[in-house]
């Protein structure tokens, strides 16, 4: 494991680095939020508290995306509000890949704290961060605000409107090559649509997930497309432990998804 290896051979940048966001992605993944915050508060004790390093940033974005994951959307929303101060201090928000970063890691902060019956403060935060996310004229970054957007429309109870930013954030996440950010909207916009034509999405998505070590795919929607209070489609789709069924072209990589009905 690189982390290992960063650790035996003394480089600590590198271990901080390894540690803290990829890491974590790899433990939510496990459906392992605990083990994701044991990791970073172990790497946290190791680097100077002294002055704001881009590992900081690397530690907030990590605990917020685990917070999201693990359903604590308040404690995502306080942490990454707590940073955001240091973080425009340190100039950082002069780099085009955070000024799409942060911004989409707050506004999902955002829906994720809400309740359908307090929610309006919350998303008007929301929303200004998807209008700073469509200013930087990025593909990546109008699929994200379409997500934030479709989550504003869900908790404002606009069903329609909801459905068609999925669709639209769905089709371009793929065309980023953002195969993960495509089924979270595909599996959300499944759920929330309903029927069989619904199912069968939800269930395309969450067995491509699965097919990538996801364990908890229903989760994984959550940390990408928060805002949803309609019935949501769990990974049971493919079972932990099922005949892994036969393969077809899949939407997300070109490579393959599972077909229903056969088992090699």
């Amino acid at each position: 494991m690189l982390v290992n290896e960063a650790r035996e051979r003394g480089d600590l940048y590198a271990e901080m680095h390894l540690s803290t966001y990829i890491l974590s992605v790899v433990r939510i993944a496990d459906d392992d939020p605990g083990a994701a915050r044991d990791g970073l508060r172990r790497v946290a004790g190791q680097w100077s508290r002294d002055g704001d390093h881009v590992q900081h940033n690397g530690l907030v974005w990590a605990a917020v995306q685990t917070d999201l994951y693990a359903g604590d959307g308040s404690a995502a929303r306080d942490r990454v509000n707590g940073h955001w101060p240091t973080l425009w201090r340190s100039l950082r928000m002069r780099v085009q890949f955070l000024r799409v970063a942060m911004p989409g890691l707050r506004a999902r902060c955002a829906p994720a704290a809400s309740t359908p019956a307090g929610a309006g403060p919350l998303l008007r935060v929301a929303a200004r961060d998807a209008a700073r996310l469509e200013r930087e004229r990025l593909p990546r970054a109008d699929a994200q605000a379409l997500t934030v957007r479709a989550g504003l429309a869900s908790l404002r109870g606009r069903q329609g409107g909801a459905v068609t930013h999925l669709r639209e954030a769905a089709a371009r996440f793929r065309g980023c090559d953002m195969p993960r950010r495509a089924a979270a909207a595909d599996l959300r916009l499944g759920s929330i649509t309903g029927g069989p034509a619904g199912d069968a999405l939800a269930g395309q998505a969450a067995a491509w997930m699965t097919s990538q070590t996801v364990r908890r795919p229903d989760r994984v929607a959550d940390l990408f497309a928060p805002g949803f209070f309609a019935r949501r489609v769990r990974d049971s789709a493919i079972g932990h432990g099922s005949p892994r069924p036969a393969l077809r072209p899949s939407p997300y990589t070109g490579a393959a998804r599972p077909r229903p009905g056969r088992v090699v």
